[in-house]
């Protein structure tokens, strides 16, 4: 499986957590994803990068070394959610990159370098692989409607709200226009239209009281 294809089943493992936080989805899409850390292997050359990709970061060790890591990032109350959904996460990476990679697979290594791999071959250029990229990204638009977020959420919030606000329902009206909008400051929270919001460069929403000037706010 392509890394966003991974990305997009810890998101839709995330989005599934009855009452889960931001955090919670953030260390879902972290744990279906992490087992390619290896492919940093890359870097030096593609000869370390095939012995190294789906060896170091595919077995089972490091996926008890990944679990635990999003345990201690969890919040108190959540730990147990978090393990089962963190190896839920390495589980379905391993089962994609079994199927779907074309990739041998050394599960329990360094125990054991006995390889796994699904027979037919399924590679990465495979059409099905390149159909679920394609619906990955698809997935990833229409979660705006399913749970009101976007996969943004996770490493740019002020993106996330952005994209959200565009997309819901005009109930507010602008406090300086009284145009219809879904916006409002961050700051103080009077609603906004984009005509009359001031955007910085981290997507942060502000009215033009509380925009700080400089070269960061930028008029919309």
């Amino acid at each position: 499986m392509q890394l966003e294809s991974h990305c997009a089943v810890g998101w839709l493992i995330g989005n599934l957590v009855p009452g889960a936080g931001r955090r919670v989805r953030a260390i879902a899409v972290f744990s279906a994803m992490a087992p390619d850390l290896d492919g940093v292997a890359y870097a030096f050359g593609p000869d370390a990068y095939s012995r190294s990709h789906h060896v170091y970061g595919h077995n089972v060790f490091a996926g008890m070394v990944f679990t635990l890591f999003c345990v201690w990032l969890a919040r108190p109350g959540w730990r147990t959610v978090v393990a089962l959904v963190a190896g839920l996460g390495f589980a379905s990476h391993w089962a994609g990159d079994y199927y779907l990679s074309g990739w041998p697979l050394m599960t329990f290594w360094p125990i054991s370098h006995a390889e796994q791999m699904y027979r037919p071959r399924i590679g990465l250029n495979h059409p099905i692989n390149q159909m679920l990229s394609y619906a990955s990204l698809l997935f990833f638009v229409a979660s705006i409607w399913f749970w009101h977020r976007t996969i943004f959420e996770t490493v740019w919030p002020s993106m996330d709200r952005l994209l959200v606000g565009l997309t819901r329902p005009r109930t507010m009206h602008c406090a300086i226009c009284q145009r219809r909008t879904a916006q409002s400051c961050s700051v103080c929270g009077k609603p906004l239209c984009l005509r009359h919001a001031r955007i910085s460069i981290r997507t942060t929403i502000h009215c033009p009281a509380c925009s700080t000037a400089g070269p960061d706010a930028e008029q919309v």
